[in-house]
């Protein structure tokens, strides 16, 4: 049993990493950044091919499943909410120079 935790928390991990990592490049790529976008799909790209490997290997594991699921699942929601709050943060940046302008 503790032979099967590790790996499905470092699947669990991978999936959740890979996925936030495709939100911010779709962030960045919205927001015309390109050169960061390449940079995020890189890295990306390595650790979605690391969760799959991962995944394929242990295919017949519900746990394993269950962990890749899971962390896509959480993945996105944490990507989310990290971009919502970046977005709070940059509008009330806008907010604060537009106030200084006006004055």
């Amino acid at each position: 049993m503790t032979g099967q935790i590790l790996p499905t928390i470092g699947l669990f991990l991978l999936a959740l990493v890979s996925v936030s990592l495709w939100t911010v490049r779709v962030a960045f790529t919205a927001d015309r950044r390109l050169a960061a976008a390449a940079a995020v799909a890189a890295v990306e790209a390595t650790t979605f091919a690391a969760a799959f490997s991962q995944l394929l290997g242990r295919i017949d594991s519900v746990a394993s499943l269950a962990a890749y699921a899971i962390g896509v699942a959480t993945g996105t929601v944490v990507a989310l909410e990290l971009e919502r709050v970046v977005c709070a943060r940059r509008a009330a940046g806008n907010h604060r120079e537009q106030e200084l302008v006006r004055s």
